[in-house]
């Protein structure tokens, strides 16, 4: 937190200094760096609540700013004399004076837009977005709804073509820093469009539609570019290797075991995230400029299967202009289908659902019966379904906040003890530019069957250590990965098999493997290492996760979040400087994965990760999608190991017996699991067991009634844990 009482004495310092140092007889229109150290203490004076104080410094330095950049030499203004204007309004705003505002900010708007024209900054400037930002703020608190939603939508396209400009030639963290420091202006323009009189959310999701999960598309279409660069020139793929080490050797370093010499372990860690980081600005610059078009939302419409629905959240919170204070949250909802009018939906009470997913969550792991499920279809579910329509049996949903936890096909149906899996396949996505882009890519013709990579049965010590294991053995993978593996053999053309177990299913093998899978099944342990939790105790120190005064990332994991979540792999138990044993997100990111059709994470939490505003949730699955991988299955908690072998054998059955597509794979297996969990025992022991054939003849077989409650169903906790990445296809 800024320390206000120690800033003061020094910023007064400093004015009585640049006082003595330009003199009012010597500096009659006075001095810039005078001007500057009197629009700091005032800015000081402001945010401790001391505004008369504040103001007269403020008004001061404006005064000083208007005779250094008088209009006859400066007629386009000047961006110090813009900055104190802005200032002095929201000085005036923070004291509820908004009609008193609202002329310095139209003043400083005014200037800004004369110092950076748009033929000169096409992308606009920080400083002209964060005007129009303050604008449509005060002009919500006014409860001038439809100006401000004029403002605050043109303020929200700036920052995304900000924010992908900046992509396109910094470093991941950077431009992390710079969403991060962003003013909130899409949760205005939410707040503001919620009030607005009619409203038109086809006119409203265009600003949006653009700025969801930007940094992620911007970053795997960048490591698309810089392989195929590699591909045509040495040099280049000499350094793209360089950059795909350094990941590696930082997230083996960030994972590295504590030890005594840790202040040296920091200057490593720092050093190579400056080398990441410098490296990614340099292959950066040698890509070609992008256009930065995205195609609109109606196109994703036109693409959607007509029995599909797209659904996009975004968590807000509102102005409440009777406490003049910002609200518990809500969600709005946009819903899109094919040759039908984009509709948007208001969940309200933001924090009563989180705190209702959070609860079924837990209660789904102790299998307890819940009356939060019934809750979240009422505040969730019905809200949307009444404006879905018929037809729909296919939904995309691209999640925020905490509803990514959210297991969408375990909420209650609309017949009685039904589920919504009865009826609908549901798919996440990282937002609707990145579906419309898999919807649109060509489907490879021509394939052969590729190779398939087994992981399971890994040894997590390096020898007979026992005590404190944080990752126990997992005998049932040993079953899960012998199953899978009996089902590709079984294909006519079956692909090329390469099993890892034991001490083989190391971390330098999957780097080595993964790039040249077309599947990967991965059964071990996952994690996320969220607040609290044994694994950021066991993996992380505390300055892993420092954050600047302006929320800026600085330590090693919040500069590199994809380092939060990993694979357990051979020898986790007993990591060494050389091997940590836990293959990282960040690790993945940096792979070629482009031939990758699917990627199953058998494992606990690989679907989960850190959310960042906007860019919904850094995980595996995210790490996954970024190095090139069109569809991943990964779980939300941890699941039974013979209920897990049991849905993954059922699942792979459907994809490459059956020849279904990935997504309606698993919908069938969960949907057979749900509906026959006396079948859970047969099926983990997977293709080659006695009773293999029969069991799945018997489960597979369609009810007489689809509609009919089974007379017993299996544990929410069994089932609902996998959900798909990805178009599905």
């Amino acid at each position: 937190m800024p320390n206000f009482s120690k800033a003061a004495p020094l910023y007064r310092d400093a004015l009585d200094m640049r006082r003595r140092l330009y003199p009012a007889d010597k500096y009659p229109d006075g001095y810039p760096d005078l001007a500057t150290s009197l629009n700091n203490l005032g800015f000081l004076l402001k945010a401790r609540g001391e505004y008369d104080e504040a103001e007269r410094f403020y008004r001061e330095a404006l005064a000083m700013d208007r005779k250094l950049y008088p209009a006859d030499k400066y007629p386009g203004g000047y961006p110090d004399l813009a900055g104190i204007l802005s200032n002095v309004g929201l000085l005036l705003e923070a004291r509820g004076e908004y009609g008193k505002a609202e002329p310095f900010y139209r003043d400083a708007l005014e200037m800004y837009r004369r110092v950076y024209p748009v033929e000169k900054y096409p992308s606009g400037h920080p400083d002209l977005a964060r005007s129009l930002n303050n604008l449509g703020f005060l002009l919500l608190e006014r409860g001038d709804y439809g100006q401000a939603t004029d403002a605050l939508a043109e303020s929200v396209s700036m920052y995304n073509r900000q924010v992908g400009a900046f992509t396109d030639g910094g470093a991941e963290a950077e431009a992390l820093n710079l969403a991060a420091s962003l003013p909130g202006a899409s949760n205005k323009f939410l707040a503001a469009t919620a009030h607005a009189e009619e409203a038109k959310p086809s006119e409203q999701y265009p600003v949006l539609w653009q700025g969801k999960s930007a940094l992620a598309r911007s970053l795997q279409h960048r490591r698309r570019l810089l392989h195929a660069a590699a591909d045509a020139d040495d040099a280049t793929r000499q350094r793209v290797q360089t950059l795909i080490g350094v990941r590696q050797d930082l997230a083996r370093l960030v994972l590295a075991p504590a030890r005594p010499g840790d202040a040296d372990r920091a200057q490593l860690v720092q050093d190579l995230t400056d080398k990441k980081e410098r490296l990614e600005k340099e292959l950066a610059a040698l890509l070609p400029a992008s256009d930065r078009k995205t195609l609109p939302y109606t196109e994703l419409a036109d693409r959607l299967p007509e029995r599909a629905a797209f659904i996009d959240l975004y968590r807000y919170v509102d102005w409440d202009n009777k406490t003049r204070k910002w609200d518990d949250g809500h969600y709005a909802v946009f819903v899109l289908r094919k040759d039908r009018p984009i509709r948007r939906v208001e969940l309200a009470n933001a924090a009563a659902i989180d705190k209702g997913l959070a609860e079924w969550r837990d209660d789904i792991v102790k299998d307890l019966r819940s009356n939060a499920a019934a809750r979240l279809r009422k505040a969730i579910w019905e809200p949307i379904a009444a404006v879905l329509g018929e037809g729909v049996d296919t939904i995309y949903i691209c999640p925020d906040g905490p509803l990514s936890a959210l297991p969408w096909s375990a909420l209650p149906g609309d017949r009685p003890n039904s589920v919504l899996l009865e009826d609908y396949a549901f798919a996440v996505v990282p937002g609707g530019p990145s579906l419309l882009d898999q919807l649109t890519a060509p489907v490879p013709t021509n394939r052969g069957p590729g190779v398939l990579l087994a992981v399971g049965g890994v040894r997590y010590d390096r020898d007979d250590y026992k005590a404190g294991k944080l990752w126990p053995a997992l005998p049932a993978t040993v079953k899960e990965r012998a199953g899978i593996v009996a089902e590709a053999r079984k294909l006519p053309h079956a692909p090329e098999i390469v099993e890892r177990f034991c001490a083989g299913a190391d971390v330098p093998r999957l780097l080595a493997d993964l790039p040249k899978a077309r599947w990967a099944h991965l059964a071990t342990h996952g994690f996320f290492a969220a607040p609290d939790s044994k694994e950021r105790e066991h993996l992380f120190r505390p300055d892993d996760f420092l954050l600047g005064v302006g929320a800026e990332r600085r330590g090693a994991a919040a500069r590199n979040p994809l380092t939060l979540s990993g694979l357990v792999l051979a020898g986790a138990n007993q990591p060494t400087d050389a091997d940590s044993g836990v293959l990282s997100g960040e690790a993945v990111a940096g792979l070629d994965l482009d031939g990758m059709d699917l990627a199953v994470l058998s494992a606990c939490q690989t679907g989960l990760g850190e959310a960042a505003a906007g860019e919904g949730v850094f995980g595996l699955q995210r790490a996954f999608h970024i190095g090139g991988a069109k569809n991943v299955v990964a779980s939300l908690w941890k699941v039974d190991d013979e209920a897990t072998a049991a849905l993954m054998n059922l699942f792979y059955y459907h994809l490459w017996e059956k020849g279904e597509p990935p997504l309606q794979a698993l919908h069938h297996a969960q949907l057979e699991l749900y509906r026959n969990p006396q079948g859970v025992p047969a099926l983990a022991r997977g293709r080659g067991a006695v009773d293999w054939d029969e069991t799945v003849q018997t489960v597979t077989k369609a009810p007489v009634d689809a509609t009919e409650t089974p007379k017993r169903a299996a544990a929410v906790k069994d089932w609902a844990a996998f959900v798909l990445s990805g178009a599905g296809r």
